[in-house]
């Protein structure tokens, strides 16, 4: 492989599109899990403790993640992530008025969206190799700039005229289509 291989290969752009299709929602949950249970739920510490204990699942994933993607395949962990991404979009309102069951299904999205960002250096570099893992690792981050660029623009277009309901529709159609 050399950098320009690595750009013409499909196996980049299919670890990139992954990438930029899968992380919003982590974006989106980081940013509006507050707003979203404030509707069902009034009790302001149990959000300040569902940030606490979010934040430190995302640390956890991000140290946790890089050591089992040595004993599971790429292909198998970042499918896994991405399920359960699409498991929690649909059941997140039924499950809103359970303060518990909010606090999981947050924990839960957030150790997706730290475990899909640690997991991608190891994959980059087992698939491009160490002598092209720098600059094709690099080019990956890109993805999840570009992915975070693309959570701000939906909501900040969309989310006053569909509502949240609807946007996290609109993450669980891009969780759907990265799966595939």
């Amino acid at each position: 492989y050399n950098l320009k291989s690595v750009l013409k290969s499909w196996k980049f752009y299919q670890m990139f599109l992954i990438i930029f299709l899968s992380s919003p929602f982590g974006f989106f949950m980081a940013n509006y899990y507050k707003i979203m249970g404030m509707k069902k739920i009034n009790d302001d510490l149990n959000f300040v403790i569902i940030g606490s204990v979010t934040g430190l699942v995302n640390g956890l994933a991000r140290f946790l993640i890089p050591l089992v993607v040595k004993k599971i395949r790429f292909k198998v962990l970042i499918s896994l992530l991405i399920v359960i991404q699409i498991i929690i979009i649909p059941t997140f309102y039924q499950i809103i008025e359970n303060q518990s069951l909010f606090g999981i299904w947050n924990a839960a999205a957030l150790f997706c969206q730290g475990g899909i960002y640690a997991i991608f250096p190891s994959a980059t570099h087992n698939t491009f190799g160490k002598n092209l893992w720098t600059e094709s690792y690099t080019l990956m981050l890109l993805s999840f700039v570009l992915s975070n660029i693309f959570h701000f623009c939906i909501s900040s277009t969309l989310l006053d005229l569909v509502g949240l309901e609807d946007v996290l529709w609109i993450y669980f159609a891009l969780c759907v289509v990265a799966f595939f």
